[in-house]
């Protein structure tokens, strides 16, 4: 990967969310198999129920777990997954405090500083992140464009 750009967040440009940054304050998770669902998806926001941590749906009243975590030995792209089920991942990562970037859902544009949002209509999009409408990510704002479908947000 070429690292284009400088500055604290350059060089992940090709990753598709997921990625935290390293030196800030983080809180995080490692939530072990069988408290995370299988194909739970990088770089999008994570509910947690059931007692697990699982994809974004249509649930009316969502709990928010946080970020899903891109996992280093596996795939840079935006389909990447944790696979519960045939036990490839031990652990799915899933931040909850901290600087990290995420899935934006396509024909948004949020500017820096302005309120998170989580698509929870679209099944395609769901745990992707928006500026109005959805689920209201309480502590979360935009912080940094990556690309046109990807920004840091800094969660509180």
């Amino acid at each position: 990967m070429a690292f284009t750009e400088t500055g604290a967040l350059a060089g992940i440009e090709t990753v598709e969310g997921g990625v935290r940054y390293g030196n800030a304050p983080y809180i995080q998770t490692d939530y072990e198999a069988g408290k995370f669902v299988d194909g739970i998806k990088v770089g999008r926001v994570a509910q947690f129920k059931s007692d697990k941590v699982q994809n974004f749906d249509d649930t009316s009243t969502p709990t928010i777990a946080g970020v899903v975590l891109y996992n280093p030995a596996g795939p840079i792209d935006g389909n990447a997954t944790f696979h519960n089920a045939d036990n490839l991942d031990i652990t799915a990562e899933v931040i909850e405090f901290g600087l990290v970037t995420v899935q934006v859902k396509a024909n948004e544009t949020p500017a820096k500083f302005g309120q998170v949002h989580v698509e929870d209509t679209t099944s395609d999009d769901y745990g992707k992140v928006k500026t109005s409408g959805g689920v209201t990510y309480t502590g979360a704002t935009f912080y940094q464009k990556i690309s046109d479908t990807v920004w840091a947000i800094k969660i509180k």
